[in-house]
Formats: structure tokens, sequence, C-alpha cells
């Protein structure tokens, strides 16, 4: 699969991902609340990735009273750092930016670039990885981003031509066609077959 961005584009993502290096701040301690006055010990920001979507990977991650994403730290590193408030909410959207302008979307979700990008800012700590922001991702997807066609055989169904339906290709299927699939299919799984009868 290819993913590109316009050159431009690339580079305004790149450059911007680079300050926030120099962002990644220790995990700050939880702030005590002063008797008789209700403000949460958590940080709260209006950008954040979608609810119930977890983060993978050696990541800590801070959820608001709405279950939102607020916060990304690497506890590996002692004391961990990361991101939080402002330059959190900063990341965030330049994660979304980069995946609006290279239409990630209709590969991958925008949990899975949030993650790679901070597994980017990690690895660009540590300074184990030379690569872009959008290099990094682009080979991330690529990796773990696979063309699949699924054939699924419809009774009833009889089209003469390709009918094209969105993201759906309705194909007709001649016999001969099936036939050798099937063939096809018991010779490489020959042992499975009494299994499977």
């Amino acid at each position: 699969m290819n993913f590109k961005l316009p050159a431009e584009t690339a580079r305004s993502i790149n450059d911007q991902a680079v300050a926030f290096i120099e962002a990644l701040a220790p995990e700050p301690e939880k702030p005590q609340d002063p008797k008789g006055a209700f403000r949460p010990n958590y940080l709260r920001s209006v950008v954040s990735i979608a609810s119930l979507e977890l983060p993978t990977g050696s990541i800590q991650a801070t959820f608001g009273s709405d279950d939102h994403e607020v916060a990304r730290f690497f506890p590996n590193f002692n004391p961990a750092i990361g991101l939080s408030e402002t330059n959190y909410d900063s990341f965030i959207k330049l994660c979304r930016q980069l995946y609006e302008a290279a239409q990630l979307n209709l590969k991958v979700s925008e949990t899975f670039v949030v993650d790679r990008c901070f597994e980017w800012l990690r690895q660009r700590h540590l300074e184990s990885t030379g690569f872009g922001l959008t290099d990094f991702v682009f080979a991330e997807c690529a990796k773990h981003v696979i063309a699949l066609d699924v054939w699924l055989p419809l009774i009833g169904l009889d089209v003469e031509k390709e009918l094209e339906l969105g993201k759906i290709i309705f194909k007709p299927i001649r016999q001969a066609d099936w036939k050798r699939w099937v063939s096809d299919w018991q010779t490489r799984q020959a042992d499975d077959i009494p299994r499977l009868r």
C-alpha cells in the first residue's frame, strides 16, 4: 500500500512534531485540593481521542471524568515523561491533521495513528530513529496494513458484470473458478480436511 502526503504538508507536520520532543515533561504530581473547594485531580481537555480506545504499548494514559484521554506518559523513563495539558492537546491536533491530510481513515483508526505518533515521540527522544513523523507513521502503516480481498458467495445473486456499491464490489464467479479455488485450498490444507468434515 502506498501512503503519501504532499511534500509541503509533510514538511509542515514534521516541523511541528519536532517541537514536541522538547515539550516532553515529567508527569505532574496530582495537586492536593484545598478544603472546601471543588477542583478535580485530573487534567481536563476538549481535545482527546475517542473513549474506549485504550492506548497500546508502554504508555500510561490519564483519563478525565468523561472517560477521554487527557495526557500520556512513558512510564519506562525515570521520571515518567510525556505530554499533558496544552502540549497534549496540540499533539493530538497534529496527529489528527496527519490522519486527515493523508486520508488514513480509509486504512487505519485514529487511535492507531495517535499510538504510532507517540511511539515516534518516544523513539526520537531516545534518538533511536531519524525518521520524520510522517515517514515513521507511513512505515508503520505499511507494516501493519494489509489489503485483503474477501470473497463471500451470495446464494441467489447473479450478476453478469462487476457491480460496485461503495467499497463493495459484486463480481460474477464462474463455476470453473470456484472449483479451482476449492481444489487449491484442499491441496494446501489437506491435513485439515478430515477435521472439517
